[in-house]
């Protein structure tokens, strides 16, 4: 996805790399490989909640999520950079399309960023940030 996202980001991306094409290969390749995080965010705020499926949340909470280079910080990454590369080439689109292209990214950026909510509000700082900022309250 770096490689594709690189080609697009570039100013003499040809036609094959636009926010369009970039798009429709995160939707066949890379998309169906967060599907665990709809999956997480859905356990995360059941439509019937019981303690079961708070329990059920938090154990698959803390054996799947992960921060830093080796888990979701490229994750991350990519979405930032998608999303500028929508947000730049929105004038290719007509208004309708570029609602669709921004929809698409939030149904994986929404419960990526509730996760991440969750991560910070149960987890103590000291056991992931740096010293001085551990201790900032």
């Amino acid at each position: 996805m770096d490689y594709i996202l690189k080609k697009a980001e570039d100013r003499y991306a040809t036609g094959r790399w636009t926010a369009v094409t970039v798009l429709q290969d995160m939707r066949d390749i890379f998309f169906p490989m967060l599907e665990f995080l709809i999956d997480l965010g859905e356990l995360q705020y059941p439509s019937n909640s019981t303690q079961r499926n708070r329990d059920d949340f938090e154990r698959t909470f803390r054996a799947n999520y992960r921060l830093g280079p080796h888990g979701l910080q490229p994750v991350i990454d990519i979405f930032r950079r998608l999303f500028e590369l929508v947000v730049a080439q929105r004038h290719r689109v007509s208004p309708g399309e570029f609602s669709l292209q921004i929809e698409m990214i939030n149904t994986y950026a929404n419960p990526l960023h509730a996760l991440l909510l969750h991560f910070r509000t149960t987890v103590d700082r000291v056991e992931y940030d740096p010293f001085p900022f551990a201790e900032l309250r």
